[in-house]
């Protein structure tokens, strides 16, 4: 940038404090558990999960979990 371009980005200041103050995420997984062997029954189980949380959000959470 120039010399010129300082007017232009102090013009925009506030529209880009506001943008810079929103944030968002994101993250999953999965887990899995598995047991068998003699004289134990085979058996486990997996779960996966995902969620969100943000500045503009209320957080959320989805756990699905399968027992074998």
């Amino acid at each position: 940038m120039g010399d010129t371009d300082f007017p232009a980005v102090m013009g925009n200041w506030g529209e880009a404090r506001d943008k810079a103050t929103l944030w968002r995420t994101n993250f999953s997984g999965k887990e899995e558990f598995k047991q068998s062997g003699t004289g134990i029954p085979t058996s486990g189980y997996e779960r996966e999960y995902e969620g969100d949380d943000g500045s503009n959000r209320e957080p959320s959470f989805t756990e699905r979990i399968l027992y074998r």
